[in-house]
C-alpha cells in the first residue's frame, strides 16, 4: 500500500472519527431539526431547497443503524473529512516548490478540522459541509487545469481534456444544487485563475453546458418533491416556473431574512469588525495572526512566485465569502443576526486553514534563521493542544439534551387530542423531530402557524395571503376547533391560558388577554432546569434559554408572591435577578414587574433603571435600545411626567425609526393631547 493511498485513507478517517465523538446524538438547535425532517419525508427544504442535501439526508436518515438525528450529523462529519482530504492535495499542489511541503499540507488540514466554526456545522445536520467540499473539490479541479493549460501554448490543448472540463462543469452544478449564494460568491476567486484560459475554455463550451446541466439535475428532484405527498414542503407545491424561481432565488429571504430596513452603515461596519474578529479567532488569540501571515509571505514572498495567481485566487474567494459577503447582507447588529451570520462564514475559514499553514510554516522559518533552533514538532503540538482545549469546550455536544428535553416538555403538557400551532425553528424544528420521526405524542396534531410547512395540513398558502389576512385565518381556525389549540408564541393577541411554555386558547378570557396559570410540578422542574447554572455554549441555545427564561418572568413573580417558604422565595428571586443579566432581559422583567407592581422584589424601580442604564452604552443592539428608552417614556407617563414621556419616545425613534417602533403610536397619543402638549412646549 502506498503512502499516498494511505493518506486517502487516514486524513479522512481521522477527520471524521473525530467529529464523530463530538457530535450530538439528538436533535440540536439553529436549522437541526428542520433539515432532519425534509431529509426524512423526503420534502422540501427552505429556500432555496438544497435538493442535493436532501438526496443524501434522506439516504442517512433511513439506515438501520444508529438514529435519524446521529446519522443526519454523521453526514456533515463525512462531508468534512472529504473537504479535509482536497484541502491537503490543494497545500500540496501551491507548496509544490517547498521542500516541507506537508507539513504545511497536514498543518492546513489540522487547522481546517479546529476551526470553531468548521467544526461546530460539521457536527449537525446543515448544508454548509457538503457546500465546502464541492467547493474545495472545484478549486482542486481548476489549479490542476491551470496548470496542465500553463504547461501548453497549444489551441488544441483543452481537446486532451474533455472529460476534465465535464468533471468541474459537473462539480459546480452540484454546487449550485447545494447552496448556490455561497457556490457562487467563492467561485470568484476560481473565476479570476480561470480568466487566463477564457478562449481556451469558450470552445469547449459544449462539456461545460452539459457537465453542469447534469449537476443541476437535484432540482428537478425539488420540483417533484414539491409535488408528492411529503409533510414537509416549505411554502408548498411549485406549480409554475415562477413559482420555481422565486424559490430557488430565495426572493421571499431577500426581503425579508437576508434583509432589515432599519440596516444602516453603522451596522455593516459593526459586522465587517465582527467578521474580522471570526476570521481571525477560528484558532484562538494566540493564534491569530497565523492566518495574515500567511497571507502576507504568499503575496510577498519570493519562495511563492511560481504560483502567485493561484494564491491571489485563493484571497479572492476568501475575500469574497466574508467581507463582500457582509457588504451583501443588510443585517442589523442583533444577536440573532450575529448567529445567523457566522455559519455563512465556514467556507471563508476552510480557506483561511490554507493562510494559517503557510503562515506557521513561513512563522517557523523565520525563527529557525535567527535562532537554529528545530522546534517545528514542539511548537505544531503546542498550537494543536491549546486549540483543541479552547475550541472543544464549545463544540464537544455529544451530551448535548437542550433541544430533546425542550421538545418533550412541550409535548408532555399538551391535553390528549389536542392541536399545537408551532412557529419558528427552534419549535418546529425540535418538536416536529420528536413528534413526527420518533412518533412521540401522536395524538397530537402539529400545524405550522405562519403556514410555512405542511405538517399534517396547512392553514393557508403564504405566498398568496397577505400578511393581515394570515392572522384572520389563523384566528378563525382556532376559534372554531373542537378541539384543545395550544400556540407556542401568542403573536396574534388572542384569548389565552399562559401556562409558560405555550398558550392555550380559551374564549372565557376577556379583552383578548393572557392569563397567567399556575405551573404543574413537572413544568415547575423544567422552571429550576432553565435556570440552572448548566453552561451552554452554542449561541442558538444561549437565545432559546433566554427567551424561556423571559417568558417566565411574569411566573417566577406570581410563584414569588404566593409561597410562603423562605428558601423557595429567594430562590424564585434569584431567577428574576439572571433576567437582569442585560438590557434586553432587564427591560422585560422590569417592565413586567412594573405592570405587576412588584418592583420592590427587586430592590425598587430606580435600582432596576440604573441598571439598565449601565447596559444602554455598551448595547450594540439598536432595537433593544429603544425598548428600554420606550419603557422609560411609559413609566413616566404613568406618573404624570409627560414632557419627559415625550422626550423619550422621541430618542426611541431617532434611534430606531422603524415601523415596528410602538414610540410613534405612543408620541403622536401624547401630542394629541393639548394640555400635554402645552406642557411640553413649555
Amino acid at each position: 500500500m502506498s503512502p499516498s493511498f494511505l493518506q486517502k485513507i487516514l486524513i479522512p478517517s481521522v477527520i471524521f472519527i473525530f467529529y464523530f465523538i463530538s457530535l450530538p446524538t439528538s436533535v440540536t438547535l439553529e436549522d437541526d431539526g428542520l433539515f432532519l425532517l425534509s431529509s426524512y419525508f423526503n420534502g422540501v427544504s427552505h429556500p432555496p431547497g438544497y435538493p442535493l442535501h436532501s438526496l443524501f439526508g434522506y439516504f442517512v436518515t433511513h439506515l438501520s443503524f444508529g438514529n435519524p438525528a446521529l446519522n443526519g450529523h454523521a453526514l456533515s462529519a463525512f462531508f468534512s473529512a472529504l473537504a479535509g482530504l482536497v484541502i491537503f492535495h490543494i497545500v500540496l499542489i501551491l507548496a509544490s516548490n517547498i521542500k516541507n511541503k506537508h507539513f504545511i499540507a497536514y498543518t492546513a488540514v489540522v487547522a481546517f478540522t479546529l476551526s470553531s466554526g468548521v467544526w461546530s456545522q460539521s457536527i449537525i445536520t446543515e448544508v454548509y459541509t457538503l457546500n465546502i467540499f464541492l467547493f474545495l473539490l472545484f478549486l482542486l479541479l481548476a489549479l490542476h487545469l491551470d496548470i496542465k493549460l500553463l504547461s501548453t501554448s497549444s489551441d488544441k490543448s483543452l481537446k486532451k481534456y474533455p472529460l476534465q472540463l465535464l468533471l468541474i462543469a459537473f462539480i459546480v452544478g452540484l454546487g449550485l444544487a447545494n447552496h448556490w449564494p455561497l457556490f457562487i460568491l467563492g467561485s470568484i476567486g476560481i473565476v479570476y485563475l480561470l480568466l487566463k484560459h477564457i478562449k481556451l475554455l469558450g470552445k469547449n463550451t459544449h462539456y461545460i453546458l452539459l457537465g453542469l446541466a447534469l449537476g443541476l439535475t437535484p432540482y428537478i428532484l425539488l420540483y417533484f418533491n414539491s409535488l408528492g405527498d411529503s409533510i414537509i414542503k416549505f411554502h408548498g407545491e411549485i406549480n409554475t416556473w415562477s413559482e420555481f424561481f422565486a424559490y430557488v432565488s430565495r426572493q421571499t429571504y431577500n426581503v425579508t431574512i437576508d434583509f432589515s430596513q432599519t440596516a444602516n452603515y453603522e451596522d455593516k461596519l459593526r459586522f465587517l469588525v465582527f467578521t474580522l474578529k471570526q476570521l481571525l479567532s477560528q484558532w484562538g488569540i494566540v493564534n491569530s495572526l497565523f492566518v495574515p501571515i500567511g497571507i502576507y509571505a504568499v503575496l510577498f514572498s519570493s519562495s511563492y512566485n511560481h504560483n502567485k495567481r493561484q494564491f491571489n485566487a485563493i484571497l479572492i474567494s476568501y475575500i469574497s465569502t466574508s467581507l463582500l459577503l457582509v457588504l451583501i447582507l443588510n443585517y442589523n447588529y442583533t444577536v440573532r443576526f450575529q448567529s445567523n451570520l457566522q455559519p455563512f462564514l465556514v467556507l471563508a475559514h476552510s480557506l483561511g486553514a490554507i493562510f494559517f499553514a503557510f503562515g506557521l510554516n513561513f512563522f517557523v522559518y523565520k525563527i529557525k534563521q535567527k535562532t537554529n533552533l528545530k522546534f517545528t514538532y514542539i511548537l505544531l503540538p503546542l498550537l494543536l493542544a491549546y486549540t483543541l482545549t479552547i475550541n472543544g469546550v464549545k463544540n464537544y455536544r455529544h451530551n448535548y439534551t437542550w433541544a430533546m428535553i425542550y421538545a418533550k416538555q412541550v409535548l408532555d403538557s399538551l391535553e390528549p387530542n389536542s392541536i399545537l400551532l408551532v412557529s419558528g425553528d427552534e419549535a418546529s424544528g425540535t418538536i416536529g423531530y420528536l413528534h413526527l420521526i420518533k412518533g412521540y405524542r401522536p395524538d397530537i396534531t402539529l400545524i405550522e402557524e405562519g403556514g410555512e410547512i405542511i405538517f399534517h395540513n396547512r392553514l393557508f398558502d403564504p405566498r398568496k395571503i397577505p400578511l393581515n389576512e394570515r392572522r384572520k385565518e389563523v384566528i378563525k381556525f382556532i376559534t372554531k376547533s373542537k378541539k384543545s389549540v395550544y400556540l407556542i408564541h401568542n403573536l396574534l393577541n388572542i384569548n389565552s391560558e399562559d401556562h409558560w411554555l405555550t398558550y392555550k386558547y380559551n374564549k372565557s378570557i376577556p379583552n383578548l388577554k393572557a392569563r397567567l396559570e399556575p405551573l404543574n410540578l413537572l413544568t415547575i422542574n423544567y422552571l429550576n432546569y432553565v435556570f440552572s447554572d448548566i453552561k451552554h455554549t452554542d449561541s442558538w441555545t444561549l437565545q432559546h434559554r433566554t427567551k424561556l427564561r423571559k417568558r417566565a418572568v411574569g411566573h417566577l413573580i406570581l410563584m414569588t408572591e404566593q409561597t410562603e417558604n423562605e428558601n423557595i422565595r429567594n430562590l424564585y428571586i434569584n431567577y428574576l435577578l439572571k433576567t437582569t443579566s442585560n438590557l434586553d432581559e432587564l427591560t422585560h422583567t422590569l417592565s413586567m414587574l412594573s405592570f405587576f407592581n412588584k418592583s420592590h422584589l427587586l430592590g425598587g424601580e430606580k435600582i432596576l433603571i440604573d441598571k439598565g442604564w449601565g447596559y444602554f452604552a455598551k448595547e450594540n443592539n439598536r432595537s433593544i435600545k429603544s425598548l428600554f428608552l420606550n419603557l422609560i417614556a411609559r413609566l413616566n407617563y404613568e406618573k404624570g411626567r409627560y414632557s419627559k414621556s415625550l422626550d423619550y419616545y422621541n430618542k426611541s425613534i431617532n434611534i430606531w425609526p422603524a415601523k415596528s417602533n410602538k414610540a410613534y403610536e405612543k408620541r403622536d397619543a401624547i401630542t394629541k393631547n393639548n394640555l400635554t402638549l402645552i406642557e411640553y412646549l413649555k
